[in-house]
């Protein structure tokens, strides 16, 4: 789906529109995160909890799929790579170049 619309909208609107949009929908959707976080009542005091929380979280609204590997770790902050996705193994599934999108 992100790269549906990269597609269909950096052209009508411009790259540097479409990414401030789509920093806002993140925003948002990391808002949402949190309130499924507190209804989950899970753990959100420091870096360490966010991320695992995250994991589920992540795990709840993409699937298994999504995983990552911690490459920075401290109480106050966590660095991550994703390293398997969803969205980049349907686009991946359907010959789409992700570089040709983004």
């Amino acid at each position: 789906m992100p790269w549906a619309y990269g597609i269909a909208f950096q052209e009508v609107i411009g790259k540097e529109r479409f990414y401030e949009i789509t920093r806002k929908i993140w925003t948002e959707g990391g808002k949402e995160a949190k309130c499924i976080a507190d209804m989950l009542r899970l753990p959100t005091g420091n870096a360490r909890e966010v991320d695992n929380t995250w994991g589920i979280i992540g795990e709840i609204l993409d699937g298994p799929e999504i995983k990552w590997d911690v490459v920075e770790e401290e109480d106050n902050r966590v660095v991550t790579r994703i390293t398997g996705c969803p969205f980049l193994n349907r686009a991946r599934e359907m010959g789409i170049d992700p570089k040709d999108t983004f």
